[in-house]
């Protein structure tokens, strides 16, 4: 079984800032996040603060983001090929 896949949740402060997690909020529940060193906070994807910083909204908890379903690789395949070959 990958890490991925035995993954539980972990204190925020074990968390790796160098790459993308899902963090834990108590107001928003689970997002995927960075940590940005410039502003010393978990950004979203769409790079804004997963908080604004009072305490009851700040992560608490994170883990690794899942792997990828199965075929997923498959969709760019798929949706580079013109629609004739699509449909074949």
């Amino acid at each position: 079984m990958s890490e991925t896949a035995t993954a539980s949740w972990q204190t925020i402060e074990s968390a790796p800032k160098d790459t993308e997690v899902l963090v834990f909020t108590k107001p928003w529940g689970p997002i995927i996040a960075t940590y940005s060193e410039e502003f010393e906070t978990w950004l979203s994807r769409m790079q804004v603060p997963v908080s604004i910083r009072e305490d009851g909204e700040l992560p608490t908890h994170w883990q690794p983001l899942p792997a990828p379903p199965d075929g997923a690789d498959d969709a760019d395949e798929v949706s580079e090929q013109k629609p004739s070959q699509a449909a074949a």
